[in-house]
């Protein structure tokens, strides 16, 4: 015999009560798991606004349940998990909750990320309208996650992105070129960091031409990568101090530990002449020779600047 309409109302009642009773079990036990992991109550988990779990212990397994602390953590806008072993799995679950707070702030730098993490983090950005800082380093990203990110920050129009760190990844010329590409339009990016990646002068080109026409970036980090990796070279390095003395809007840059020689003092010369914005600049760790330091060091002064911070 089939039970009544009301019957079977009740029974349906019954059973969704049962499983949401089981899913609030399973919630509680895994930020109680995370709690007692990151030395937190599950009341600051669900309150904090700013998550610092930083070299914390975190696994993949770990971001499942942080995951629902994105989700009843409303007023969550900073979250640092530099230092862990997160890896494709755990970033393809935090990216699946990134857009439902309002994240400003992602550190994910020194954990086991590779393409698909960089590839699912840039898919979630896509429809992302607060994130303004998002760190990456010191991970196994190559071409395919740079290429992936320069494509949100160029077509997402309301991508807020001012800070994208990606130094000591697998970031060569292709990836840089397609960052350069984004940047020379973008109008929210001020601090890019990709030092320590085996980009060349190809990719240093590319970057030199999207400076002639950026005028947001204020800090740029383009230091060599490791020994027998790729690096700038004279070609390169010239065609960066003619773009810096074009740009108005640089304030900071590094180009250390590469290959440039005393061939490309009198355009960094030049650089002093013409910037009047720039006040650090760091070519330590190039072979450039100690008469071409004092050219470049009468140079810089003799643009008499209320501050100015050159390093060889």
């Amino acid at each position: 015999r089939l039970p009544s309409t009301a019957c079977a109302w009740d029974i349906m009642a019954s059973k969704r009560r049962d499983s949401l009773v089981i899913l609030d079990a399973g919630v509680e036990h895994a930020l109680h798991r995370l709690a007692s992991k990151v030395n937190l109550s599950v009341v600051e988990l669900k309150r904090e606004r700013m998550l610092g779990l930083e070299r914390a212990g975190l696994s993949d397994e770990d971001m499942a349940a942080l995951a629902l602390v994105l989700k009843h953590n409303r007023e969550l806008t900073t979250l640092w998990l530099s230092g862990n072993t997160i890896s494709n799995a755990g970033a393809l679950t935090l990216a699946r909750s990134m857009n439902a707070h309002k994240l400003t702030e992602l550190v994910l730098a020194a954990n086991e990320l590779e393409d698909l993490s960089g590839l699912s983090i840039a898919e979630a950005m896509r429809d992302n309208h607060t994130l303004r800082t998002l760190f990456l380093s010191h991970n196994q990203l190559t071409d395919k996650s740079a290429i992936a990110l320069a494509n949100v920050i160029h077509e997402n129009a309301k991508c807020a992105l001012s800070t994208l760190s990606l130094n000591a990844n697998h970031v060569s010329d292709e990836g840089l070129s397609a960052l350069a590409d984004a940047l020379a339009e973008n109008p929210t990016l001020t601090r890019l960091e990709l030092a320590h990646n085996p980009y060349t002068d190809v990719g240093a080109q590319a970057l030199a031409k999207a400076l002639h026409m950026n005028t947001t970036l204020t800090k740029l980090d383009i230091s060599g990568a490791r020994p027998k990796q790729g690096r700038i070279s004279d070609a390169g390095g010239k065609a960066l101090a003619a773009a810096l003395g074009a740009n108005k809007g640089l304030t900071i840059v590094w180009m250390r530990n590469h290959a440039l020689t005393d061939a490309v003092v009198p355009a960094f010369q030049q650089v002093a002449e013409n910037n009047r914005t720039l006040v650090e600049l760091s070519l330590r760790g190039n072979p450039i020779g100690k008469p071409s330091h004092e050219k470049l060091y009468a140079a810089w002064e003799k643009s008499a600047r209320s501050k100015f911070d050159l390093h060889l």
